[in-house]
């Protein structure tokens, strides 16, 4: 499953003359009390402080279903480009097959929001990075995130007891084939794209966190891929650390946390 969120990143590919292949409002302090001494007047007031790693970043808990919300994705040779993302089909049912289970089910339909012009394909495939890597770059993500350790849950055998699993990334509605200014290269992308996302976990739970965004860098970093891979938090990651801020918040990603 980490595989598949994993290669959200591969969600273009092009070459020369033909088509593209290819985690609640933001949290407060969670608890507050206040206490008065026998022997005074005055009330002291003790604030408590989550200790979980996804309380403490800086994110935009904004993220709730058929809600359409505006990332970017960053392609080779132009920078980042503008794509929305919308959550559809959010469901949340009793497991049929695991007592004391629930089933959360989503879709996520991420729509392109540009068209290149002449002169950015010729950009985009004269690029370095088109030309090692035959892509031209984008990307979006989708996170299942334990709130108290920001670690990725769709791994096997986390200690949670989450279960993600979801379909293939599905492609469809290419934009026009556009050719470059010296008639060299032509390049179309997809304008849809679709995954499908299921997590079975226990109803006791309460640290599921989900995760939507776009990519800050082209490439992977290491830290990225251990964050895939569960061996670390989300805090670490280039999809965090690179993203850019406004008003106190990092852009580029939205978040829920299931109740």
């Amino acid at each position: 499953m980490q595989k598949l969120l994993q290669k959200a990143t591969a969600l273009f590919t092009a070459c020369a003359l033909a088509v593209g292949l290819t985690a609640l409002p933001a949290l407060a302090p969670e608890a507050q009390a206040a206490t008065t001494k026998a022997t005074t007047t005055k009330a002291s007031t003790t604030k408590k402080t989550s200790t979980a790693v996804m309380a403490k970043l800086k994110l935009r808990w904004s993220l709730k279903a058929n809600k359409k919300l505006s990332i970017t994705e960053p392609y080779a040779g132009v920078g980042a480009k503008k794509s929305t993302i919308v959550m559809k089909n959010y469901k949340v049912r009793v497991s049929k097959n695991k007592a004391a289970y629930k089933v959360l089910s989503f879709d996520v339909v991420r729509t392109l929001g540009w068209t290149p012009t002449k002169k950015q394909v010729h950009k985009i495939m004269n690029s370095d990075y088109y030309v090692d890597t035959d892509s031209v770059g984008g990307g979006i993500y989708v996170a299942v995130v334990d709130r108290t350790t920001g670690k990725s849950l769709a791994v096997s055998g986390n200690k949670q007891k989450v279960t993600v699993r979801s379909s293939e990334w599905t492609f469809s509605n290419p934009t026009k084939m556009i050719t470059d200014e010296d008639r060299c290269h032509s390049l179309a992308l997809w304008k849809k794209s679709k995954i499908h996302v299921s997590i079975t976990y226990p109803a006791s739970y309460k640290g599921l966190c989900i995760g939507v965004g776009g990519y800050n860098k082209k490439v992977e970093t290491k830290a990225d891929k251990q964050f895939w891979q569960g061996k670390t938090s989300f805090k670490n990651t280039s999809f965090y650390k690179n993203a850019k801020s406004k008003n106190g918040k990092k852009l580029n990603s939205y978040w829920m946390r299931v109740q």
